[in-house]
């Protein structure tokens, strides 16, 4: 069984990009349609992301523009970061919030660096990039967690009050109890 893991990890070294954005799209459409075990696409896209523009900041990118510049270390780290915030957010951890507003200044402050290098052969690529997190980190903002909750639960009202009241209160035994009995039936 370990040679067939091996061998579809092998397979995805390339592709992590691709594979990443595949996985984290399942993930939030098995999310909102409220489909068992949507976390693992969820987490594993996010994760491979995260690692996949870690890995371009510190390696891949230097060696295809031919430098070395800590701006491109900078970029790599910041959607990384703001990867992981997304995973936050979609899954309603806490400190979600704060991990957001970081990771939208990360990379907005790697944006506003990359507007200086313009001239650069790095700066078309990176700057499509960065633009698509910018708008991704903006929305994890300003989108409070009790509207994607209700988007969530869409069909069932009760259920997303549950919620909203089961993660504002995790103290709470009467919440927790309501949420765990309603959430079996």
């Amino acid at each position: 069984m370990p040679i067939v893991y091996l061998h579809m990890i092998q397979q995805i070294k390339g592709r992590e990009k691709t594979t990443s954005w595949m996985l984290l799209g399942v993930g939030i459409v098995f999310k909102f349609l409220t489909i068992p075990y949507f976390q693992i696409p969820l987490i594993l896209g996010s994760l491979l992301m995260a690692y996949y523009y870690l890995q371009c900041g510190y390696k891949e990118w230097p060696s295809a523009f031919k430098q070395s510049s800590p701006l491109l270390r900078w970029v790599g780290l910041s959607l990384s970061f703001s990867s992981l915030a997304l995973l936050y957010k979609l899954m309603y951890w806490p400190w979600a919030g704060i991990f957001c507003f970081i990771a939208f200044f990360l990379v907005l402050s790697a944006f506003m660096l990359l507007r200086k290098k313009q001239g650069e052969a790095y700066y078309k690529e990176l700057s499509q990039a960065t633009i698509l997190f910018l708008i991704i980190t903006f929305a994890c903002v300003a989108i409070p967690r009790n509207a994607l909750i209700h988007l969530q639960h869409w069909k069932d009202p009760k259920m997303a009050d549950l919620t909203i009241k089961y993660l504002n209160n995790p103290g709470d035994s009467s919440a927790v109890q309501q949420y765990n009995t309603y959430q079996r039936e």
